[in-house]
């Protein structure tokens, strides 16, 4: 499995938004989080793309902040 974020979805209030997933691949990483916005009341107006999740490199240390508020 891998480990992949997502900041370009739509939220509630139009600021800023993430995700993180965990998934074999972008294409299941996008499925999945396009699944879980449904449930959460957050269907998007578009499909999210593969090429929007971002895959964590898991031998590098590092820490990545998501969301810092500014939008």
């Amino acid at each position: 499995m891998k480990i992949f974020y997502n900041t370009t979805f739509s939220g509630f209030y139009g600021v800023g938004t993430s995700a993180v997933v965990v998934a074999n691949s972008q294409k299941e990483a996008a499925e999945l989080l396009s699944k879980e916005l449904i449930v959460n009341g957050l269907p998007q107006k578009r499909a999210i793309k593969e090429s929007e999740m971002v895959e964590l490199e898991l031998n590098v240390e590092r820490a990545i902040v998501l969301n810092n508020g500014d939008y």
